[in-house]
């Protein structure tokens, strides 16, 4: 969820790699929390970094289902709501996955 360029980059290539993984090991499902909005980024902005980067990895890996966890609230962590996993959710493009 961050707005941070480098820190951007690096956490959606860890989360593709780990999802690789889960795909290369038949590992049918990934668990992962949606971070925090930082690098100067709302709340809605962070909610919508995390849904783009759950469509760039969905397009990328096949056979892995991600969960989105809730997080426990403070600061600017996103996920925290119920209403925040329904709008990540609402954005990602491929519902089964």
């Amino acid at each position: 969820a961050t707005g941070d360029p480098a820190m951007r980059e690096k956490s959606l290539e860890c989360l593709e790699e780990e999802v690789s993984r889960c795909s290369r090991l038949g590992v049918a499902f990934y668990n992962f929390h949606p971070g925090s909005a930082l690098g100067g980024v709302t709340h809605e902005k962070g909610l919508e970094l995390v849904s783009e980067g759950l469509n760039q990895v969905i397009s990328k890996v096949e056979n892995v289902v991600i969960l989105i966890e809730n997080m426990c609230g403070g600061g600017s962590k996103v996920g925290c709501q119920l209403e925040d996993l329904r709008t990540i959710v609402d954005k990602v493009v491929n519902k089964d996955r």
